[in-house]
Order: structure tokens, then C-alpha cells, then sequence
């Protein structure tokens, strides 16, 4: 029996360019599911967009970038300014996105569980707020589900199961992320692509593939360092649609 693969766009409701380019390929029949951000003062505006095009939302609980919505959140959690710690902002030429997520966790694994549920919950009522259903699922911005204490926060809130915890008890295979370098070319990333869906599609089980496109470089700045790539990743999704290969269901 052939493996499932699922495309999940994450990041909407932070810029209509993030948002544009996951309803037109949603549409095309490219992304299975997104999942929205709640906490930006962009958030309400765009996920009631969203709630409108995509069948299938989900929430992407934010707890790295932007301001907490619950008041509860105490200052050891935050930067200057009452944000959430973006480990974009620790990114330069000797501290590579990957490690600055690393030291973010280091972190993070010692918040305060009640304080994370707290917020877990406000971003849950305003998902509710904006698109009056509740998610389809649930996972967290910088995979922070992977820390014990913020799952145990999670688990506080909803039943819903994060994609670690999907992992853990078998509901997915696996899953991981395909992303587009800056300075990557777009042929490039399409033999990435594809060969990763073949690959799965040749597996048992159900295997997600997170991608993260956007119509354009503006408007998310200060929510990531990783800009140009997501432009390349929608017109390489959408080329792959109008071709008529998208083989990843």
C-alpha cells in the first residue's frame, strides 16, 4: 500500500503576501492544510480570510515572534519591548538559523508550564474568535513541541495532539521540512521536492511535508530572516500544478 503524503502550509495570518500565496495554491490542490498564526496585529483581519478559503485550518501556536496575548506572561519569557524571544533577531554571520532556534529551545525549556497554557488558550480563543471553528490541528511555530514542558502546556489546553506528539503515538510517519534556501534556484528545489514525495510515496504511513511559500518578500520582516526562498517555493508549487505533477495525495 502506497505512503500518504500531505503538503501543510504554516505561517499564515502574519502577511497577506504569506496568505495569498496559501489560498491560490490551496485552491490549485497543492497544500492539503494550513495552519495560522493568531498573535499578530495582522492575525485577526487575515485568518477570518482564511477561515473563509481554507477548508482545512489549523493553528500554529506561536510562542517565538510577537507579542503574547495573555497578560499572564512574565518578562523571563520575553525580549525588550514585551515579545516573544525570535531567534531571528539572533541570527548573523556566526549564528546560523538553525542554531539560534537551538539556543531558543535551550530557553524555552525552562518556561513556566501554567504560563504557556495560558497563552496556548488565548490563542485558541482567538482562533475561535476570528474563524468561529475550532482548528483541525495543532502545531507550534519552531517546533517548540519538541520541549516537554510546552506539550505538557499544550495537553493543559486542547486533546488536540501536536506534530511531535502525532509522531509518538503513530499518526504520522514522519515529517519534516523542505525549505528554500535564498540563494537556492527554483529547478533545484523542485528535484527536492519531488524526489522527497516519491520517496514517501513508496512508504507505509502517512508522511507531511511543511513548506512555507509567500507571494512576495514584503511584509514579514521582523517575523523571519527566511524571505526570498519562500517567494521561490510558491512559483515552484504553483509550476508544479500547472504542469499537473503534484503527485504528493
Amino acid at each position: 500500500m502506497p505512503g500518504k503524503v500531505l503538503l501543510v502550509g504554516d505561517d499564515a495570518g502574519v502577511s497577506s503576501s504569506i496568505d495569498d500565496a496559501l489560498i491560490e495554491l490551496s485552491a490549485l490542490g497543492c497544500l492539503d492544510q494550513c495552519h495560522a498564526i493568531v498573535n499578530y496585529p495582522s492575525s485577526p483581519l487575515l485568518v477570518c480570510r482564511l477561515s473563509r478559503e481554507i477548508h482545512s485550518l489549523g493553528l500554529h501556536v506561536n510562542l517565538s515572534s510577537g507579542k503574547p496575548l495573555s497578560e499572564a506572561i512574565k518578562i523571563k519569557s520575553l525580549i525588550n519591548g514585551g515579545e516573544f524571544l525570535n531567534p531571528a533577531n539572533w541570527v548573523s554571520d556566526d549564528n546560523d538559523p538553525v542554531n539560534a532556534i537551538k539556543l531558543l529551545k535551550e530557553v524555552a525549556a525552562e518556561w513556566d508550564v501554567r504560563e504557556i497554557s495560558l497563552e496556548v488558550e488565548a490563542q485558541m480563543k482567538h482562533f475561535y474568535r476570528f474563524t468561529k471553528k475550532t482548528p483541525v490541528e495543532i502545531s507550534v511555530h519552531h517546533d517548540l513541541d519538541e520541549l516537554p514542558n510546552v506539550r505538557k502546556a499544550i495537553r493543559l489546553v486542547t486533546d488536540l495532539p501536536t506534530r511531535v506528539e502525532q509522531i509518538e503515538r503513530g499518526m504520522l510517519s514522519s515529517y519534516e521540512y523542505e525549505f528554500v534556501l535564498d540563494e537556492m534556484a527554483e529547478d533545484a528545489w523542485v528535484k527536492k521536492i519531488e524526489a522527497r514525495i516519491k520517496a514517501h510515496r513508496d512508504q507505509r504511513g502517512v508522511h507531511l511535508i511543511v513548506c512555507h511559500p509567500a507571494y512576495s518578500a514584503k511584509g514579514y520582516e521582523a517575523f523571519s530572516v527566511y524571505r526570498q526562498g519562500r517567494v521561490t517555493e510558491y512559483q515552484a508549487l504553483k509550476n508544479i500544478a500547472a504542469r499537473g505533477e503534484m503527485i504528493h495525495e
